[in-house]
């Protein structure tokens, strides 16, 4: 038999919706003659248009346009003509700085300088070359011009002493890519490790840059030697962002494509989706599904009771629910299809107070654009005209693109809990960081399948110290993923978490604040608050992996989630990052240690004696961490903003 989704994936594939995906694929392997740039014949500063226009042998036309001293885009007419990429989707500040940063012959090349860095248009042939201030100290530097072809734009830079490339939107299993061919592509319902369901045509480096590819076109990043960068289209149009700290790198690229989402209190609290506006569901009505947890003792805030992507059949019992749900202080959303295209659905639904959608596969098609544009649909600005309540309405989707972060929360797919699914998807949520992707998230203890007792106790650990949390019961392979079935034997364990975490919300909600200000994630490697450690750059070794399978909850918390099945010991290898004076303390025993060394820290075995399982969480010293006290859940269904 195949399942409910099995079957709405094989309607999708059939019905052709991912063929254009599918040309896109076909265009990303055409090879044809390349065309490089060719010499460059003048450079000068267009004040009418507040850009600099270079021209190059051969007809190739250039604009050069700063946004900010630390924000410039590279156009490329190939034939003097421009055209715009996904800017009408993807970017949301395009309003050139009028003041013209100082443009001086320098012989071989031209250099064009602002407060915050030199960019050099090298003469012969046309290359670019970005330098800090010194116009000494190089951050990056084409080895040779920019190539375009009928289908395809390359670009190609040295390989320098110092490079750490993160970033390409969420790529599972993947933190640092050196040495890798990163995919900007989107690849389909397919969600397992390797795989990118959440891509973004965008990249940064440790020595101090960003890169977005103003496309819709798939594209390949090799950040090998030399390096280079691959879309199909037969065009160049790219964004440049100058640090020299990663943290303002993101901030440069939200700028541009638009800030994260912020999420109100109640988004913070846990969610449970399942399919229960349908009869003879396995764990019965939704009061009947709620109720349970009440008497269990598990906090939920929202609920998502209808897997009906395909249509609205299963609508219909929303209006009443919300009624009832908000008298109990908790709120009622909904998983979406194709038909909230129509605006007088969407009124009625935001007119019963439904705030969150989750779209999936029927809408989301073959990515790209037709995902984005499914996401603009439904984004706040898109919703909340029609409301007067102004509630942040917010999504949570797969298939993305630049500028996904200011829509909602991505996840990881659907795929199955296991120790090595944790392990994989700690570098996912740090590397999705690298690309402003706030609140990357999974369903907890996967979907489908029966994960062991032991296997959803340490899932439940780290993802709830992630912003956004939700169990799909979707799919649940004929019994429930409840903590008090499916983890019957550390069921007080899982309580205390759900219990911790509801108390922890103050302190997210205001990682979430600085994301929606900054472009920095809640969820973040430890790289971005220890930039001068070098253990915190790369993905280590097999025997000593650093701080891969790491994360920081904001600037306090990190956390070392446990992926080894420990019947042997009750210790893992953490590294704490920072140096010798840097003081880490156990979040739960007090115990006080150093940065910069590997500790074995304790996480308990499996034996339920003293229930003393835990994910070793340190907290760094200085920190202020707003708490509430114990309750059931956050707000529930008070719209607070």
């Amino acid at each position: 038999m195949i399942s409910i989704k099995q079957r709405r994936v094989w309607k999708w594939l059939s019905g052709g919706i991912c063929s254009a995906a599918l040309v896109l694929m076909i265009g990303s392997i055409v090879t044809t003659e390349a065309a490089p740039l060719g010499n460059v014949s003048s450079c000068a500063w267009n004040a009418g248009s507040h850009w600099f226009d270079v021209a190059c042998a051969g007809g190739a036309q250039i604009r050069i346009i700063y946004y900010r001293d630390d924000i410039f885009r590279i156009w490329v007419g190939p034939s003097g003509s421009f055209t715009n990429g996904a800017s009408a989707q993807c970017v949301v500040y395009n309003t050139p700085m009028a003041t013209q940063p100082t443009l001086t012959d320098a012989g071989t090349y031209y250099r064009i300088e602002t407060n915050e860095c030199v960019l050099r248009v090298y003469k012969t042939p046309c290359s670019f070359g970005l330098y800090q201030k010194d116009n000494a100290t190089v951050v990056f530097e084409e080895q040779s011009p920019i190539d375009i072809t009928a289908n395809l734009s390359t670009q190609t830079l040295r390989q320098q002493v110092g490079d750490f490339f993160y970033g390409c939107g969420g790529w599972n299993g993947h933190y640092c890519h050196n040495g890798l061919a990163a995919p900007a592509t989107y690849g389909g319902m397919n969600y397992q490790n390797n795989d990118n369901p959440n891509p973004a045509p965008y990249y940064c480096n440790l020595k101090g840059y960003g890169a977005f590819r103003n496309t819709w076109q798939p594209g390949t990043y090799y950040f090998q030697n030399p390096v280079r960068t691959q879309h199909s289209e037969g065009r160049f149009d790219c964004f440049y962002f100058y640090g020299p700290s990663l943290k303002k790198v993101l901030d440069g690229y939200t700028v541009i494509t638009g800030r994260p989402y912020m999420p109100p209190i109640w988004g913070l609290d846990f969610s449970v989706t399942g399919d229960f506006t349908y009869s003879g569901h396995q764990d019965g009505t939704l009061d009947q599904t709620s109720a349970a947890w009440v008497t269990q003792d598990f906090p939920v805030g929202s609920w998502v009771p209808n897997d009906g992507p395909g249509g609205d059949q299963t609508v219909a019992p929303l209006q009443q629910m919300n009624i009832d749900y908000r008298a109990k202080n908790q709120i009622v959303n909904m998983w979406c299809g194709i038909f909230m295209q129509d605006t007088t659905l969407r009124t009625q639904f935001l007119n019963w107070g439904i705030r969150f959608f989750k779209i999936d596969c029927e809408w989301i098609g073959g990515g790209y654009q037709y995902c984005t544009d499914a996401m603009i649909t439904l984004d706040a600005n898109g919703l909340e005209k029609y409301t007067a309540d102004s509630a942040r309405s917010f999504i949570q989707f797969t298939a993305g693109w630049a500028g996904q972060q200011r829509f909602g929360y991505p996840w990881t797919g659907d795929n199955t809990s296991s120790f090595a699914w944790i392990g994989w998807h700690i570098p996912t949520l740090i590397g999705s960081a690298m690309s402003a992707l706030q609140g990357m998230t999974v369903e907890v203890a996967g979907i489908g399948g029966a994960p062991s007792d032991i296997v959803y106790l340490r899932a439940l650990q780290w993802q709830a110290m992630q912003p956004m949390w939700f169990l799909n019961e979707c799919c649940g392979g004929g019994q429930n993923k409840w903590p008090w079935n499916r983890c019957a034997q550390y069921v007080n364990l899982c309580r205390n978490i759900f219990k911790l975490r509801t108390r922890l919300i103050p302190y997210i909600y205001t990682t979430c604040h600085d994301a929606a200000v900054t472009g920095v994630t809640t969820q973040r490697p430890a790289m971005l608050e220890f930039p001068n450690d070098p253990n915190t750059w790369d993905n280590g070794t097999a025997t000593d992996t650093k701080t891969l399978h790491e994360f920081m909850m904001g600037p306090w918390f990190l956390c070392r989630p446990v992926f080894e099945n420990l019947t042997t010991t009750t210790t893992v290898n953490m590294y704490l990052p920072g140096t010798s004076s840097t003081r880490w303390i156990d979040y739960l025993t007090g115990n006080v240690a150093t940065g910069n060394q590997t500790i074995q820290a304790f996480a308990g075995g499996t034996s339920v004696s003293g229930q003393n399982i835990v994910m070793p969480t340190y907290v760094l010293e200085g920190a202020i961490i707003p708490m509430w006290p114990a309750q059931y859940y956050a707000t529930g269904g008070v719209l607070q903003r």
